[in-house]
């Protein structure tokens, strides 16, 4: 089984303005195991004071049935601003009760 997301948000006010677009795409090679794969960009502008901010983001994800209801997750994402970066790498065991 496979799945496409696809976001589109806009929002307007008189105090900022924001749009916002994602997307993702996922799979299931095999019985108990999901991989998805998504990004997306961001933009906020605030009228008044004429500053606007930009953010940019990509992740990958893992889900693996192991058995015995664990399972083993591992993400990675990476978003970009205009002020900052960030890499986030998360590795976890869960047991499903």
């Amino acid at each position: 089984m496979s799945s496409v997301r696809l976001r589109a948000s806009l929002y307007d006010s008189d105090r900022s303005e924001s749009r916002l677009f994602s997307g993702s795409i996922g799979l299931e090679p095999w019985n108990g195991a999901h991989l998805e794969a998504g990004g997306g960009v961001r933009e906020t502008r605030d009228p008044f004071v004429g500053l606007t901010d930009r953010a940019a983001w990509e992740s990958v994800d893992a889900d693996v049935a192991l058995g015995g209801r664990w399972f083993v997750l591992a993400s990675w994402d990476h978003e970009r601003g205009d002020v900052s970066a960030l890499q986030r790498i998360l590795l976890g065991l869960q047991r499903s009760w």
